[in-house]
């Protein structure tokens, strides 16, 4: 059963990840170009959701990194859950930034919206977003490289 939780955590990780990369990579900047004028609006409007379902696939990775951590802690695959440590770890790290970003610094950062404290909170918003993805990433390579067969196990045994 760890296995299927470690599967499960490297799904939500990749799909929080991709989702990062789309929005950052191309609905934003294809929002900037087709609505210039009306970009701010639009953002404002879409970005809530966006670091909402951040959460709740942060939280549901967390739970799911949880459950093969406690799994392999009973015994139940000794040696098919490499890393579980370090997946649990690094799903609460994400959450918790995900979490202060949503909850703490873009509410600042609108109440400060046309002042010279926005550049800083948006800076400030921007880099915690990269390393949560940074984070998203690293979550699912550790749970891909804990799938992978290694020299001297056979494939499939755990």
């Amino acid at each position: 059963m760890p296995r299927a939780w470690r599967n499960l955590y490297v799904l939500l990780m990749a799909a929080w990840f991709g989702i990062m990369g789309y929005y950052t990579g191309i609905l934003t900047p294809t929002l900037t170009r087709a609505f210039p004028a009306d970009f701010g609006t639009i953002v404002a409007a879409l970005f809530p959701g966006y670091f909402r379902m951040g959460e709740v696939l942060a939280f549901a990775a967390t739970l799911a990194a949880l459950m093969e951590y406690r799994g392999h802690r009973a015994g139940a695959a000794r040696n098919g859950a490499p890393g579980a440590g370090w997946r649990l770890a690094i799903g609460l790290a994400a959450l918790a930034l995900v979490a202060a970003n949503r909850e703490l610094v873009l509410p600042a950062a609108h109440a400060a919206r046309g002042t010279e404290a926005f550049g800083a909170l948006h800076g400030i918003s921007m880099g915690i977003n990269l390393l949560t993805a940074l984070l998203a990433l690293l979550g699912t390579a550790s749970g891909l490289l804990a799938a992978a067969p290694t020299e001297g196990r056979r494939p499939g045994a755990r």
